[in-house]
């Protein structure tokens, strides 16, 4: 038994072992080559035909069709919705030799199977490439799982709406909050919580749904880009090293590559496109590693000089711009340490955090009084200068309202509340803030959801315990009205 065969027969024996445990999706490089040969048993299996676009073949590929025949799995490559592609392009040769097989029951559950070429997802992506570029690419496909079986996160606390849609700000409507008939309605109700209910809480909830409804109905909404190269905002491709020379040679490499994989015509056009695609591909590689080999020296050299110099500042500041010190990031574990060991549980991970933390602002009375610091305080009350404060005990007027809202930055990220910036640009909305804001002087009351605040824990040092809340520095964002 060769390597081919017993890698084939070793993995059928996992299919058979987990076919029961869940879903089985197995995909690689497999240095198969199937040319035309079906995956399937024709007039058996009742799947349809894939899109072949390699009609070479192999050994490896007589027995992957054996293994795929044999517990009645199938390839999702050139059957699903997507980009087919080769999946191996390189100076030798173009072939389809990575593959991802399912089972024939779960063909439909397979929604989009898409191959990427390496020069695209580069130019889209920005990817930086150290020696050579690959010459596989990704693959990436999509499937539709049942939501009946989906995992049990009952126990966790539900996570903040990310469904919501995204607004195109850049096209906001003039006219906004101009043509709507219940708009008077919102404003009766939140002036009515105000002066009758005293309740700022269900006034602000009005607001805020006034103001998503109109967008909903008025803003246009961005459509969400899917796969790794729909993004249409490009990384750059330039790297610290990068010339122009280095640009032109590599936008030849990708039109050669095109012109090579499009090319359905005869055998020598086929040949003569392959090898101008594998000459100008040299000449880029070498000039690519020569540039990158002579800017690492030159940054070499400016580190020596910079460590032998008296001022270390600037060594450290130079060693901090290459971003050296990003690879020692590391995530917050999911565990804590309690006073029983060591817990992942998800309600003891979550209490532990909220109780710590709670502690450290509203902490309680400890008892130890300092009456000497306090009689302290009374001998010397004439030191502290008293001032006059009588402009920050004005009343806001309109004016002031006007002038913030105009301060404020617009297609910036939102707030809790979902509202941009954008909408509070109107007559209506500037009204109804200043009879928010009024009320919020006037009796000493906020929103709950002004209170509300996003703690990002920030490691203290390298030697504290990673499992203890106390170890990180406490960082609160919150709300800026």
């Amino acid at each position: 038994m060769n390597d081919g065969e017993k890698f084939y027969n070793d993995l059928l024996k996992q299919v058979y072992c987990y076919q029961n445990e869940g879903f089985v999706y197995i995909g690689g490089d497999v240095n198969s080559r199937c040319g035309s040969e079906q995956d399937y048993i024709q007039g058996v299996d009742d799947i349809n035909d894939r899109e072949i676009i390699d009609f070479s073949s192999n050994k490896y590929g007589d027995l992957l069709i054996d293994f795929l025949t044999s517990c009645n799995l199938c390839m999702l490559n050139g059957r699903s919705d997507g980009n087919n592609d080769f999946t191996c392009v390189s100076k030798r040769g173009r072939s389809v030799v990575d593959y991802v097989f399912a089972p024939h029951e779960q063909l439909d559950m397979c929604t989009s199977f898409d191959v990427y070429l390496m020069s695209d997802l580069i130019v889209d992506t920005g990817l930086n490439f150290e020696k050579s570029i690959p010459d596989h690419g990704p693959i990436v496909w999509t499937i539709n799982v049942k939501k009946d079986i989906a995992c049990n996160t009952s126990s966790i606390a539900q996570a903040p709406n990310t469904d919501r849609p995204r607004y195109n700000l850049k096209r906001f409507p003039l006219n906004f909050l101009n043509n709507n008939t219940h708009i008077q309605d919102t404003i009766d109700k939140i002036e009515h919580e105000l002066v009758t209910n005293k309740d700022i809480n269900s006034a602000y909830t009005e607001f805020v749904t006034l103001i998503e409804k109109e967008m909903k109905d008025t803003v246009p909404v961005l459509k969400t880009p899917t796969g790794p190269s729909s993004n249409k905002r490009k990384k750059s491709l330039r790297k610290p090293y990068w010339t122009e020379e280095l640009t032109s040679l590599w936008n030849k490499v990708c039109f050669k590559e095109k012109q090579w994989l499009k090319c359905k015509n005869c055998t020598n056009l086929r040949r003569q496109l392959k090898q101008e695609f594998c000459n100008i591909r040299n000449q880029f590689d070498k000039l690519n590693r020569n540039t990158k080999r002579n800017f690492q020296l030159k940054e070499q050299d400016n580190l020596s000089k910079l460590f032998q110099s008296s001022n270390t500042r600037d060594f450290w500041k130079y060693i901090g711009n290459i971003g050296i010190a990003n690879e020692r990031r590391q995530n917050i574990p999911f565990k804590v340490k309690t006073d029983e060991g060591f817990s992942s549980d998800v309600d003891v991970v979550l209490d532990k955090w909220k109780t710590d933390y709670e502690k450290l602002f509203n902490s309680g009375d400890n008892g130890n009084f300092d009456n000497n610091h306090l009689d302290w305080v009374k001998g010397n009350n004439h030191v502290f200068p008293t001032r006059n404060c009588d402009t920050l005990n004005c009343p806001v007027t309109k004016q002031d309202v006007i002038d913030a809202v105009n301060r404020t930055k617009l297609n910036k990220a939102v707030g809790f509340d979902y509202i941009p910036a954008e909408s509070l640009r109107n007559s209506i909305c500037i009204d109804l803030l200043f009879k928010l804001i009024s009320f919020c002087f006037q009796n000493g009351k906020v929103p709950d959801l002004w209170l509300n605040g996003i703690i990002n824990p920030i490691p203290k040092n390298d030697s504290g315990c990673k499992f203890d809340p106390m170890s990180y520095r406490v960082m609160s964002i919150v709300q800026s009205e």
